[in-house]
């Protein structure tokens, strides 16, 4: 299932983007990412100090549970499932 997660650093802002880029590069170094399960990767949103992704993932979450275990601390995140049109229409 295709999920789709907005994400944006809590305040205090320029502390927690600096967190944000130690986890997230930790988490590079020990190979722990999405992988090829991100049909559309990271973009900004220009108008605000936020940033969204659409990620793969099981019935269960278990990869971006695991994601927002780790940024959870520094983050904050809303997490919607999404189904494609074709999808819906067979509902």
């Amino acid at each position: 299932m295709k999920y789709l997660l907005e994400f944006w650093a809590k305040e205090p802002l320029g502390e927690n983007l600096k967190k944000v880029y130690e986890i997230e590069a930790g988490r590079t170094k020990k190979g722990i990412n999405f992988g090829s399960n991100i049909p559309f990767p990271q973009h900004y949103i220009l108008s605000e100090q936020r940033a969204i992704m659409i990620v793969e993932d099981d019935e269960k979450m278990s990869k971006i549970s695991k994601w927002l275990k780790d940024y959870y601390p520094v983050m904050t995140m809303k997490v919607s499932p999404l189904l494609s049109r074709s999808e819906m229409d067979k509902l």
